[in-house]
């Protein structure tokens, strides 16, 4: 079997950690689906990704002509940015992170200060929820174009859950978002200072908790539907 996983941190199989190297003591749900399946890496989420990222791998491995069995999309927050050139993504994606390291070049430096001034003085909230909507829609009607490959589709905040429960026809629409699972661990996803020690948002029981979901949808062929979340599974 051939899995693929296109989003942001919660589909991250953590198999680089931008120009760090990964810890290997981390394991999501994501990589020990691929092992309990033994499918290849075919493509990985990136921590801190905006939608159109997660649109443009996909184009670009159907470009490629790669073969896929299934496809996980996680449908993140609306207020990310993106842009093709890798560092200025990066920087998107781990400003806060990044922005007090030693060593920025004045470009990087500046491209910081550039993304703050665009929250402070031009960002408009009505405008990234319309924009993200619409991708969030576009993914949703993959399934109906790629009939041969099982997509489930996963929201990561309850805007992006009721995004996809509106446009949802096809594939598996999990009822859930991400974010409630982390709150019920204590952690609000985007507050800094981050959770040390942890990898996409999950403590290492709800890793293998939410990956046993998964092969249980997989493995009974679960497909065309919605399923329910009951949250007190992942209780701590």
């Amino acid at each position: 079997m051939k899995i693929g996983f296109f989003g942001d941190s919660y589909v991250d199989l953590v198999v680089h950690r931008w120009s760090e190297t990964p810890d290997p003591q981390f394991n999501p749900w994501s990589f020990r689906l691929i092992e309990h399946y033994q499918s290849p890496i075919i493509n990985s989420g990136l921590g801190g990704s905006n939608q159109y990222h997660a649109i443009n791998e996909w184009n670009k491995f159907i470009q490629s002509g790669q073969q896929i069995d299934y496809v996980f999309f996680t449908f993140t927050w609306p207020d990310r940015l993106y842009h093709s050139s890798q560092r200025k993504n990066e920087i998107f994606c781990l400003r806060n992170v990044l922005r007090n390291q030693p060593d920025l070049s004045d470009d990087e430096k500046a491209t910081i200060k550039a993304v703050d001034d665009y929250y402070q003085f031009v960002y408009d909230q009505d405008y990234h929820n319309f924009n993200h909507e619409l991708q969030v829609k576009w993914i949703l009607e993959l399934p109906e174009q790629y009939p041969n490959i099982k997509f489930i589709f996963l929201p990561n905040t309850e805007h992006s859950r009721m995004l996809a429960l509106k446009y949802f026809q096809k594939g598996v629409l999990v009822n859930f978002s991400f974010a409630s699972i982390s709150e019920l661990e204590g952690e609000t996803v985007g507050q800094y200072p981050f959770v040390q020690n942890k990898i996409g948002h999950l403590t290492e029981q709800n890793h293998e908790r939410f990956k046993n979901k998964m092969v249980d949808i997989i493995d009974k062929k679960l497909y065309n539907t919605i399923i329910d979340i009951d949250y007190k599974e992942f209780e701590l």
